[in-house]
């Protein structure tokens, strides 16, 4: 019962992006190309974050 509850899961997260895509009329290209965006801007508020507790640390 557990693994198929486990498959069950795998494959509604690997679904997820493209049913999504198709109900919001937004193309799988443009959903990774938003998602890439985003992670990037995260990535840099991150790093700007980091550096900020490094500078008022002294380290």
């Amino acid at each position: 019962m557990t693994d198929m509850r486990g498959d069950v899961s795998a494959a509604a997260a690997k679904s997820g992006p493209p049913v999504l895509a198709f109900f919001s009329g937004v193309t799988v290209h443009d959903l990774v190309g938003w998602l890439t965006l985003a992670y990037l801007g995260l990535q840099a508020v991150h790093l700007l974050w980091k550096w900020r507790r490094e500078l008022r640390s002294g380290a």
